[in-house]
């Protein structure tokens, strides 16, 4: 997972907690219970590229910013992850996704998650001309009384928690409504992006494989 977004974000409206667990589906071998929660919007866009990942755009309070989440059909995880490190993904995601129209409502179910990870970017900093502060020619000591300071590494820590919106649970496991909206459940691993909606870029990814860990 990396990234570099420091903000708690609220949804546009919260989801509730599903009041038992729910099969999740790590792997043709493993399936592991994990608690899910559920939403119905017209607000959630869901699309589809070619029948290979669903994608699913989850709007945040702030209009500037969005959740996408792609999840696998004939895809891979890692079918994906080649695509987008190789830049093709986002041409994909605006041109080539075909979505729903906005007049249909969805109804969501997906795992709450909690991901942390440390990225070694003492590398990156250095590409980016910070390298002297690795040296015994940093001037970082004349910011503070101590002689000869200088950085040894930079670890970037990153962690997302994707729950309810810390609402509390309705306690009921489905919604009455007297209509069928399309219906999308997440229970097998997934991608997400966390990215500026307006400008589509992406600033938190990552990937869900097993959210019981």
């Amino acid at each position: 997972m990396c990234g570099f977004k420091t903000s708690s974000d609220k949804w546009t409206r919260p989801f509730t907690s599903l009041e038992n667990p729910e099969e999740f589906h790590v792997s043709d071998k493993l399936t592991v219970n994990v608690s899910m929660m559920q939403r119905l919007g017209y607000d959630i866009r869901f699309g589809t590229y070619e029948k290979k990942f669903d994608v699913i755009h989850l709007p945040y309070e702030d209009s500037n910013f969005e959740m996408v989440m792609i999840l696998p059909n004939k895809y891979s995880l890692q079918d994906i992850e080649n695509q987008i490190g190789d830049g093709r993904f986002s041409g994909i995601l605006q041109e080539k996704v075909v979505y729903l129209d906005s007049d249909v409502e969805l109804y969501l179910r997906m795992p709450k998650f909690d991901l942390s990870s440390e990225i070694p970017a003492t590398q990156l900093f250095k590409d980016l001309g910070l390298e002297s502060v690795f040296t015994d020619e940093s001037q970082l000591g004349m910011m503070t009384q101590l002689e000869n300071l200088r950085i040894s590494k930079i670890l970037h820590k990153v962690s997302i928690t994707v729950d309810e919106n810390g609402t509390e649970a309705a306690g009921s496991s489905f919604f009455d409504v007297p209509f069928s909206p399309k219906l999308v459940i997440v229970n097998r691993p997934f991608l997400f992006i966390l990215r500026d909606s307006y400008n589509r870029i992406p600033l938190l990814m990552g990937k869900v494989v097993n959210p019981s860990l």
